[in-house]
């Protein structure tokens, strides 16, 4: 996994979406007005409050010239690598704290699927 996939994996589904729009260069009403949406549609994607739907998100991808599975997760899509993940996040979360990585300490609890 490469640095900026690990970093995509720390992302929501709404941050994926905004970033893809950002990098190309299109407001939500460009985004909206190409896909027959409103900006309104557009805002809640980026904000995690709905998600497109699935013709909407073949068409997002094509028109921000990014992978589908780049922006939606995939069932198909191969796991992430777990330690990859952590240590990119632990980066990230030590710079915007301003302290070294060694002082972050990512917890993460399963309990797994609960059974009645």
């Amino acid at each position: 996994m490469t640095r900026s996939t690990a970093r995509e994996a720390c992302l929501t589904q709404g941050q994926r979406i905004r970033r893809a729009r950002l990098l190309a260069h299109m407001s939500m009403a460009e985004v909206g007005a190409e896909l027959g949406v409103s900006k309104v549609a557009v805002w809640s994607w980026e904000h995690d409050q709905s998600s497109p739907r699935t013709d909407n998100r073949q068409a997002l991808a094509r028109l921000l010239d990014t992978p589908i599975d780049r922006l939606f997760d995939s069932e198909n899509a191969p796991a992430p690598d777990l330690s990859s993940i952590v240590a990119d996040c632990q980066q990230r979360i030590a710079r915007a704290a301003g302290v070294d990585h060694a002082a972050v300490t990512i917890n993460i609890v399963y309990g797994g699927p609960t059974t009645h």
